[in-house]
C-alpha cells in the first residue's frame, strides 16, 4: 500500500465514506480505484474533480490533502 493509499484510507474515515462508494460515484470498479491510488498520476482530472465534491474539499486539491 503506498503512502497515498494510506492517506486516501485516513481521509475517508474521516468523512465516513467508503472505498466502494467513491468507487460507485467515479464510475469505476474497486479494482480501477485501487490501481489509481497505487499510481497517483493515473487519476483522471475529472476523477479528481470529482473527489474534491465527494470529500467537500473545495478549498484544497485533492493531491494537497493526500500527499
Amino acid at each position: 500500500m503506498t503512502e497515498m493509499h494510506f492517506k486516501f484510507i485516513n481521509l475517508i474515515k474521516d468523512k465516513k465514506i467508503t472505498k466502494k462508494e467513491i468507487a460507485k460515484r467515479l464510475g469505476v470498479t474497486m479494482p480501477t480505484l485501487n490501481a489509481r491510488l497505487e499510481n497517483p498520476t493515473s487519476f483522471k482530472l475529472g476523477e479528481i474533480n470529482e473527489l474534491k465534491t465527494i470529500l467537500n474539499e473545495k478549498n484544497l486539491t485533492i493531491y494537497e490533502e493526500l500527499f
